[in-house]
């Protein structure tokens, strides 16, 4: 068999090849975002590992969709989508709207967050200075 080995300094940046796919896509990130479909933009945009992409999907959920969206987020990816919030606080600048993310990604899946509190910290840490 034939293959690639990937070597990274980053310890914690994993390489998931099964993820992506020919679907993902940045124009089809915004195609989602564009027809309503926020979950799947937000899950598409993880997947490319863009962090422009991501910022863009989490910036143009309507406030009221924010909780259904949070529930959708893979448990894989709670740390990314974290991160992702507290980095959008200097770009965004509506708090408001910061804290109702921040708060439908803790109330959806805070048994598996209060689980994996270690591996997390850094992401709540850098949560907890921007807010």
């Amino acid at each position: 068999t034939e293959g690639m080995l990937l070597f990274s300094l980053d310890s914690l940046a994993a390489f998931d090849p099964v993820s992506l796919g020919m679907d993902v896509t940045p124009d089809n990130i915004k195609r989602c975002v564009n027809s309503g479909e926020f979950a799947q933009a937000l899950i598409l945009a993880l997947r490319l590992n863009s962090a422009e992409m991501l910022s863009q999907v989490l910036m143009r959920t309507p406030p009221e969709r924010v909780p259904l969206v949070a529930r959708s987020v893979p448990v894989v990816f709670l740390g990314r989508v974290l991160e992702a919030i507290a980095d959008s606080i200097q770009q965004w600048r509506h708090l408001e709207f910061v804290l109702d993310w921040s708060r439908a990604i803790l109330t959806a899946h805070g048994p598996e967050l209060k689980k994996r509190s270690y591996e997390l910290s850094s992401s709540f840490r850098h949560l907890q200075k921007v807010c």
